[in-house]
């Protein structure tokens, strides 16, 4: 795929995002999405600030008084805003805005794992709050409940001692990601039955505070975990 291709997220959008990776210190352009300034600035008050400083510096008519949220931008700067936006990928920055821009019908029916902690990875920097509780209902909840479903549905006893007495099982390796995306989401099951797994993991090894089976937790998880880890399990 190109990274010149434009994906067309609102064909008569009035800003492009160019979505970039960063890593050892280089950025790598991975593409451009055309949206509407009034979907992305009602979604994101951090991509709102964007779009208004990268249009108003270029006119002589910046008001003195900032627009209310979601309000236009004016006619004459149609297709030439432009901003730039972090992602981990460029599909978590393609599900995020057909999610503000209403298109159900492409977005993807499930989502792994990884999927969903780089998205919310991306809602957690630009505070997009409607992407994840969009995300709970339609991927998380399905997923998390999928991977450790027991008789009657997920009961948070039955996993907390699946994390005591099975060590092998696939959520000690997949609890970093689990947490951060129960912490992004506000899914409160997830985020209460992650942290206790965590910090067991964390109190019955060697390992630093802020890694779980060698695998480091978000940067954004250091002050939760750092403040139960004193609690007696």
């Amino acid at each position: 795929m190109s990274k010149n291709l434009v994906h067309e997220i609102d064909e008569q959008g009035n800003v492009l995002i160019t979505c970039y990776s960063s890593g050892d210190l280089v950025e790598q352009d991975l593409g451009v999405l055309r949206v509407s300034s009034r979907a992305v600035s009602r979604a994101s008050p951090i991509l709102e600030d964007l779009i208004y400083h990268s249009y108003f510096p270029k006119t002589k008519q910046e008001p003195q008084i900032k627009q209310e949220p979601g309000t236009e931008l004016p006619d004459d700067c149609r297709r030439d805003t432009e901003i730039r936006l972090m992602t981990k990928t460029l599909e978590s920055a393609i599900v995020a805005m057909n999610i503000i821009h209403h298109n159900i019908d492409k977005l993807p029916k499930a989502m792994s794992l990884l999927q969903l902690y780089n998205l919310c990875s991306l809602c957690d920097r630009y505070k997009l709050k409607v992407v994840t509780t969009f995300a709970v209902e339609k991927w998380i909840t399905p997923l998390w409940n999928t991977a450790f479903a027991f008789e009657g549905g997920v009961q948070t006893s039955e996993v907390y001692r699946m994390l005591r007495n099975q060590r092998t099982h696939p959520l000690h390796t997949d609890l970093p990601r689990w947490l951060w995306v129960g912490y992004v989401s506000q899914h409160q099951d997830i985020r209460k039955v992650c942290t206790y797994g965590a910090v067991i993991a964390i109190k019955s090894t060697e390992e630093s505070a802020y890694t779980v089976n060698n695998i480091a937790l978000h940067p954004g998880m250091t002050s939760q975990i750092k403040g139960v880890l004193a609690l007696k399990l």
